[in-house]
């Protein structure tokens, strides 16, 4: 289901239990860009972003990585802070990874 009032590569997450769960809208992002994130432990790794919210980013990634540690993800030009609150693994043999996140920042590269 596409969501008019957003970016073109943003479409609304059309399930129905999914929509009742959250407490905002969740769009799906249909651009798959690999991103890098850090974990606390100063591992990087590769993903992908899935779906995003005000609050919160799902990843999927091929790294099993610890839920209730810090994390920060590098984009384009924003990054952000946040906690992973669950790792599991996905029917597509990578893991999927649910971000609160904590901070966002912007940048512009000159």
């Amino acid at each position: 289901m596409s969501n008019p009032n957003k970016a073109a590569f943003y479409t609304s997450v059309s399930s129905q239990e999914e929509r009742e769960r959250r407490s905002e809208p969740r769009y799906d992002v249909n651009e798959y860009s690999d991103i890098l994130f850090l974990t606390a432990s100063g591992i990087s790794y590769a993903a992908r972003i899935m779906d995003i919210s005000r609050s919160g980013i799902r990843l999927r990634s091929k790294m099993l990585v610890t839920a209730d540690s810090d994390i920060t993800v590098y984009m384009k030009d924003m990054c952000l802070e946040g906690r992973i609150c669950y790792c599991k693994p996905n029917d597509v043999g990578t893991f999927d990874i649910g971000v609160l996140i904590t901070d966002l920042r912007t940048w512009r590269m000159e």
